[in-house]
């Protein structure tokens, strides 16, 4: 039972999707940790190699064709420096919609651009962001919970702001599995921070999926008239399964009224199979 999903986002289907690259082979974090050195290294001899040019460029004066060649040289190594990382950003914007419609074709992007170096630390945290997205769409949740787990450690700079859908995604993944210690830690740590309203109305579902899981339902239904009211915010089917949750959870604690309130909202909003799954998922 999974309450996260993807939005389209705009820009056109990705070239880049060919059927040429092979599919992406099992998460290993020493593959991870190889890549960002890997990067790194390379960013940091190139770096070494524009400022040996710039003295050699200075050095030259101003003589006619050599200092003219140097200074090109310099130029072009700038932009093919930072080209690759350009380019490798503009194709990740595009990629939740394409897990969603295509994830065949996303996964022979990703392995395609996991190729491409040097990339900007971020930038490669980002690439493995986008496979934690593919793997969760796969349901191959301990895949994805490790990923997340992987990324999450590193200083993500400018992709900070997508450390709370790292964790929804790893709270999920561990619910899932039945890891509800890991699941209790990336909600904990969600709770801590600021995150958006979609978010937060996905950090509520998880949550109550949390509290049933772990045999707490009477902290599920607590407050349960502002959590109803909140679910309202998320798309039916997701809204359909907090009102499940809770017509769970209030079953279970014997408040029979509150949980038949429930039941019809959720009976309006989900199929008989849908909640029969919601009721599956709580099992881990």
């Amino acid at each position: 039972m999974k309450i996260l999903h993807g939005k389209e986002e705009g820009g056109k289907p990705l070239a880049a999707a060919s059927k040429s690259h092979a599919a992406l082979k099992g998460f290993d974090v020493r593959v991870l940790r190889r890549q960002l050195a890997m990067d790194l290294f390379l960013r940091w001899v190139s770096g070494v190699g524009m400022v040996v040019l710039l003295v050699y460029v200075f050095g030259a004066g101003g003589d006619g064709i050599a200092f003219t060649l140097g200074v090109v040289l310099l130029i072009f190594g700038w932009f093919a420096l930072n080209a690759v990382n350009a380019r490798t950003g503009r194709e990740l914007s595009q990629m939740t919609g394409i897990i969603e419609i295509d994830p065949a074709g996303a996964e022979r992007w990703l392995a395609g651009v996991m190729e491409r170096r040097p990339l900007i630390g971020w930038v490669r945290l980002m690439i493995y962001h986008r496979v934690a997205m593919l793997r969760h769409k796969q349901e191959r949740f301990s895949e994805s919970a490790a990923i997340c787990r992987s990324v999450l450690g590193y200083r993500l700079g400018p992709a900070e702001g997508t450390r709370g859908h790292l964790l929804l995604i790893l709270s999920e993944a561990s619910l899932e599995i039945g890891d509800i210690a890991s699941a209790y830690s990336a909600l904990r740590e969600l709770y801590g921070m600021r995150v958006s309203l979609m978010e937060a109305l996905q950090r509520l579902a998880l949550q109550v999926r949390y509290e049933l899981m772990s045999g707490n339902e009477r902290a599920a239904v607590t407050g349960v008239d502002g959590k109803m009211e909140m679910a309202e915010l998320l798309p039916g089917p997701q809204c359909g399964a907090v009102h499940e949750m809770l017509r769970i959870a209030a079953e279970r604690c014997g408040e029979i009224e509150l949980a038949m309130r429930l039941k019809a909202r959720s009976e309006l909003l989900c199929s008989q199979t849908q909640r029969d799954k919601i009721r599956e998922g709580l099992g881990g």
